[in-house]
């Protein structure tokens, strides 16, 4: 392998100490996580993780890497396609109209990831024509854009030290560079969920490997595994859906290893490893 995941679980760094989102990105960017490759962040960050919502963190960066290479370099990003279904006239989707020369962004989005620290912006839109259609076009802004406000849920119920929030855009420019074409949500989604199941595995991984060899052996061979799927996941639906299996038997037989169950807020935030192993199974089934 090429991708630094040996040399990783052969000298694997130090488990950070994050309590909080804020020590989290300082933990992040101290490693130069941020500059790294899409792998490499979703296998050191699961190795530095002491927190599943860092796990997902990890993973979550690494498919925004993965998917959108026009991502300035540095910081962190999120994909904001959710919107408001319960009051869409209160807070309507985005659209993206023409204003003379310069293209502008106007709406609401109800899901942002690691809000609070965030760097970079990417939204999906819907043009002139489109309204009654799903938002097709990406949209790259910077968080500090004018116009573009960050608001944040108090605690969200799952993976509570992740920021969870709000977007609205007000009369937006979008620098020319900021056009991203289609949305791209459906690689998103594959590379998603092989990304945070591979920081979830080096996670595992660094709890056990000093105490329980043979399980540390199946977890990097599990690793390994998914750092080949992710060098193009919508390319192994079958080789990902096949190791997120062994993954879910691992982590519903972990009950007697101490290591595990002691990781703070385990059984609530366990099922990170497994909110995407439903629709794996799908996709490999259909593929």
């Amino acid at each position: 392998m090429t991708t630094g995941t040996d040399d990783l679980l052969n000298s694997p760094p130090a488990r950070a100490q994050a309590p909080t989102e804020e020590a989290w990105r300082a933990a992040w960017d101290a490693a130069g996580l941020s500059r790294a490759t899409p792998v490499v962040q979703a296998v050191s960050g699961g190795l530095r993780a002491d927190h599943l919502d860092w796990v997902f963190a990890s993973g979550y960066q690494a498919a925004m890497r993965h998917c959108f290479p026009e991502l300035p370099a540095g910081g962190w990003a999120a994909l904001a396609a959710s919107e408001d279904r319960h009051e869409p006239e209160k807070h309507p989707g985005v659209m993206l109209t023409r204003d003379g020369d310069t293209w502008r962004v106007n709406g609401f989005k109800s899901w942002v990831a690691q809000s609070r620290h965030l760097d970079h912006l990417i939204i999906t839109a819907r043009a002139a024509g489109e309204e009654q259609e799903k938002p097709r076009h990406a949209i790259l802004l910077d968080s500090q854009a004018p116009g573009v406000t960050l608001s944040h849920r108090d605690k969200a119920g799952f993976l509570p030290r992740m920021s969870q929030g709000f977007a609205a855009m007000d009369n937006v420019a979008v620098p020319e560079a900021g056009r991203l074409g289609d949305n791209r949500l459906r690689p998103f989604v594959r590379a998603e969920s092989a990304y945070v199941l591979l920081a979830g595995a080096a996670f595992l991984w660094a709890h056990v490997a000093s105490s329980h060899a043979e399980l540390a052996d199946r977890l990097r061979q599990i690793v390994t595994g998914l750092d080949t799927c992710c060098q193009d996941p919508m390319q192994h639906p079958k080789e990902i859906a096949r190791l997120d299996l062994q993954i879910q038997e691992i982590v519903k037989n972990v009950t007697q290893i101490p290591e595990i169950m002691q990781i703070p807020d385990w059984k609530s935030d366990q099922k990170v490893l497994s909110i995407y192993s439903e629709g794996l199974q799908r996709r490999a089934a259909r593929s």
